[in-house]
């Protein structure tokens, strides 16, 4: 029970500790700042998209790219993405809201993990709730459009496709690199405690090797 103690302490102290040279780390904050530039233009993207395509639709009608097969039409979605939890837009809104804050976060904590598939998977998730947050907070309700006519699948928009595409990236991160990751993490920090606690030694000996090398004063 002591020992989950310490180490829960010693957990909290390492955070602590983390998080100050986060806050210190000047190229962090800058990097940090590109991968939100990035989700931005995500967030543009789908903006541009729903401006042009959905207020088209919602006002002169359908737009058939394949007959069958592919179409864009207007549809005001009160849940979350592919239609899910209709009429839930105060609850979903707040748990968007709260969930992007955290991602923006994680953006900034998460940085030296710079694994490629993990970023690319944060920038477009940040991006696309934001993009459907944006719209559940002005209008109250997220404008989808693309509809898949032949599977008859759920209507949806372009942050809905970021989304999906950043969260089977983050999927596949966790399950093939993220193990792999900690298990080098794990033997760096342990390289370290080895060479941290090997230096004190080293430091007694060339003191005792120094004392026994000079002369007596009388």
């Amino acid at each position: 029970m002591n020992n989950e103690k310490k180490e829960f302490k010693d957990a909290i102290k390492e955070l602590r500790g983390d998080f100050k040279t986060a806050v210190k780390d000047k190229k962090r904050w800058l990097v940090c700042a590109i991968e939100l530039l990035l989700a931005g233009a995500v967030i543009l993207i789908d903006f541009i998209t729903k401006i042009l395509i959905y207020n088209h639709c919602d006002e002169k009608g359908d737009i058939i790219l394949i007959p069958k097969v592919l179409r864009f039409t207007a549809v005001e979605n009160t849940g979350a993405s592919f239609g899910i939890f209709q009429n839930q837009t105060a609850a979903l809104t707040i748990v968007s809201a709260i969930c992007a804050i955290l991602l923006v976060i994680f953006i900034f904590y998460s940085y030296p993990r710079r694994n490629k598939l993990l970023r690319a998977s944060l920038i477009m998730i940040t991006g696309g709730a934001i993009g459907n947050l944006i719209d559940r907070i002005a209008l109250g309700f997220v404008r989808d459009f693309v509809y898949f006519e032949l599977i008859d699948f759920a209507v949806f928009n372009f942050a809905d496709s970021f989304l999906t595409v950043g969260t089977a990236l983050l999927i596949i991160y966790v399950l093939f690199f993220f193990g792999k990751e900690e298990e080098e993490e794990h033997k760096k920090k342990l390289k370290e405690s080895a060479q941290n606690a090997e230096q004190p030694t080293e430091t007694a000996e060339r003191e005792s090797t120094d004392t026994q090398a000079s002369p007596d004063k009388e």
